[in-house]
């Protein structure tokens, strides 16, 4: 199959997650935004496969790639001291 060593499918599976995984993106922490830079590297890599965008009709570019939405960081609550 397409995952046999020394395949190119292999090969750009391994250097994506390098990628990933790399020191530069700070572990994905939001500190120092390496998770913009990874998610980025996603939309892309996404799009060089061919993939489309859930929405045709939102953002153009790399932008339609992203839904935004919060989450508690690093939250204590008092209830559980």
């Amino acid at each position: 199959p397409d995952y046999l060593p020394g395949s190119a499918l292999l090969a750009q599976a391994r250097a994506d997650i390098a990628r990933l995984a790399a020191d530069s993106l700070h572990g994905r922490g939001s500190q120092q935004e390496g998770h913009l830079r990874a998610a980025r590297y996603i939309a892309a890599r996404f799009r060089a496969l061919g993939l489309l965008p859930l929405n045709p009709e939102g953002p153009t570019g790399l932008a339609a790639w992203f839904h935004p939405f919060s989450y508690p960081l690093n939250v204590i609550d008092s209830a559980q001291l």
